[in-house]
């Protein structure tokens, strides 16, 4: 009896060790969660940090590619770089900043932040829109045999990144802190840019067309972050970069292309070719 009480007894032992071992991994397997999660959400705060000669150099920048377009006649470009501007100043200083308080600007002089935002809304409200804009004329347009999309490239490239460089070079007595605290508005994002290409699709754009207004799209972002990522202006894990890079943007599909075919007399607007049949009204 006493051997079969002490059998009993070390089964017993090995049972709760056994149980104790699996419900210890399962928790451990718990506190992983917010990591997988956050795979998809990347850093919740990004940040950059910015020499104030910057402001000087994307002025510049912005100056160069409004008189590119203005010199090239690209109106409905130059149309969507002012409609870009009031809408991510309207996000940013307005909604992020004022309302919600997820946007903070710190400086070394105290300037106002709505002053600052004015010259952080210069890239991406002036010149992305008005590229893609550019990019969506080159592939789709009418006119896409004589938009010399190779030019508009390399002239994106060149306003795009000499600031962020140029800065490191020469430098004032100020530093410029951003900040911005996502949480789940990545998440709003994405929700938002799978509305827009739904929409695409309700208008039988084609999966071809599709995947290239994804890349024009992407690229943007994309030349964008890796302008700050390589200048040392955000300190950021590729993770967060990446995903940046694909969804920035493409939260806006939907609407540039809309916006870029209102823009079109209707005559123009007949020969845009993005599904086996012209896009109709």
């Amino acid at each position: 009896m006493s051997s079969t009480y002490y059998t009993l007894f070390q089964f017993k032992i090995k049972w709760k060790r056994r149980t104790h071992s699996k419900l210890s991994s399962y928790f451990n397997c718990l506190q992983y969660y917010p990591f997988a999660m956050s795979s998809i959400n990347g850093e919740h705060v990004v940040m950059r940090e910015v020499n104030e000669s910057v402001i000087l150099f994307d002025f510049l920048a912005v100056t160069i590619w409004i008189i590119a377009l203005v010199h090239n006649k690209q109106w409905r470009a130059l149309i969507v770089a002012g409609v870009g501007f009031v809408i991510y100043y309207l996000v940013d200083a307005i909604l992020w900043m004022t309302i919600m308080g997820v946007r903070t600007i710190e400086t070394t002089h105290n300037i106002n932040p709505y002053l600052i935002q004015i010259w952080l809304q210069l890239g991406p409200g002036v010149i992305h829109p008005s590229w893609v804009i550019l990019m969506l004329e080159g592939t789709f347009g009418p006119n896409k045999k004589h938009m010399k999309r190779e030019f508009w490239i390399i002239l994106f490239l060149l306003v795009q990144f000499t600031p962020a460089f140029a800065q490191q070079s020469v430098k004032f007595d100020g530093q410029i802190m951003i900040m911005r605290n996502m949480q789940s508005q990545r998440w709003i994002f994405i929700l938002i840019g799978c509305i827009g290409y739904l929409y695409l699709i309700y208008r039988q754009v084609s999966a071809k067309a599709l995947l290239k207004i994804f890349v024009i799209c992407t690229a943007v972002e994309t030349c964008f972050e890796m302008s700050l990522l390589l200048s040392d202006v955000r300190k950021a894990t590729l993770q967060t970069v990446f995903i940046d890079c694909i969804i920035e943007f493409n939260v806006g599909a939907g609407i540039i292309v809309e916006l870029w075919r209102f823009l079109m007399p209707k005559k123009e607007r007949d020969f845009i070719v993005m599904s086996n049949e012209h896009l109709k009204d």
